[in-house]
């Protein structure tokens, strides 16, 4: 992937010899992913949504309570 306007290049290096040049950052991803979970996360991300929704709604009910008192 390469972003021209941030001039950043994303490369799966894989089992790739790169040839890195001195202005490079070369960030291994490996052990940020090691014990990634991808359907956990998904889970956890739909809980959050789930509870987002439900908070609104109790703002909703509440700001319809306080119009009505008013």
């Amino acid at each position: 992937v390469i972003i021209r306007n941030l001039q950043l290049a994303l490369i799966d290096g894989g089992n790739m010899e790169l040839s890195i040049k001195p202005w490079d950052i070369v960030i291994d991803m490996e052990g940020f992913l090691e014990n990634y979970d991808a359907e956990a996360a998904a889970i956890q991300s739909s809980e959050a949504c789930r509870n987002y929704e439900s908070l609104m709604l109790d703002a909703e009910v509440k700001l319809e309570s306080a119009h009505v008192t008013l």
